[in-house]
């Protein structure tokens, strides 16, 4: 964007809590393995059937999401535990946070409105509202717009939020909703 020879007016950044990655892989916390393939005295079995197939990815998704060793310790998922360590992590937010003020400056810079929309996990809205209201937090220090979606969405079931149990993608409704949040919040800012 920087050598993009048309400079914006207003920067959307959508914003989600997988956006710390980059930070966290460069301090030492790389992202874990979610994807556990089938051993081969299995996978012939499941490459060969539609219904093992399908029975193996049900079965490792339920695992994988909510396994059960993590709900009797009260904990979350495996990737949830991750972004817990990563957030709580001084050096990997902060560098984070750096990477967030390399882009507002920028926008700064170009005298370009900047908005952030702050996604949390759709699913697991409760579980992960700690990081959107942190980077709200941080927003406001830095005195950035934003929209903080988990205070939005939160009391809503997260399965009405996504496409389906194997995409927690944000549904066509929720594009809508937040297509609409977002013209109010642009045209009370065009309106002053």
């Amino acid at each position: 964007m920087v050598n993009y020879p048309l400079k914006p007016n207003k920067i959307i950044l959508s914003y989600f809590i997988n956006d710390i990655h980059n930070a966290a892989e460069a301090n030492g916390f790389p992202l874990p393995n979610l994807i556990m393939r089938p051993k081969p005295y299995i996978s012939f079995f499941i490459e060969k059937s539609y219904f093992l197939n399908y029975v193996y990815w049900k079965l490792y998704r339920l695992l994988v999401y909510r396994p059960l060793r993590s709900l009797l310790r009260g904990s979350n998922t495996i990737y949830e535990d991750y972004l817990r360590k990563v957030y709580t992590n001084e050096v990997v937010l902060s560098a984070h946070k750096k990477e967030l003020l390399n882009i507002i400056t920028f926008a700064h810079q170009i005298e370009a409105d900047i908005l952030f929309l702050l996604w949390p996990n759709l699913r697991v809205i409760d579980e992960t509202k700690y990081i959107t209201d942190k980077m709200e937090k941080f927003l406001r220090e830095n005195n950035v717009d934003f929209i903080n979606l988990a205070t939005y969405f939160q009391g809503r079931k997260g399965l009405d939020l996504v496409n389906n149990s194997t995409d927690a993608h944000p549904n066509t409704k929720v594009h809508l909703e937040v297509a609409d949040l977002l013209y109010k919040k642009l045209a009370s800012h065009s309106s002053k």
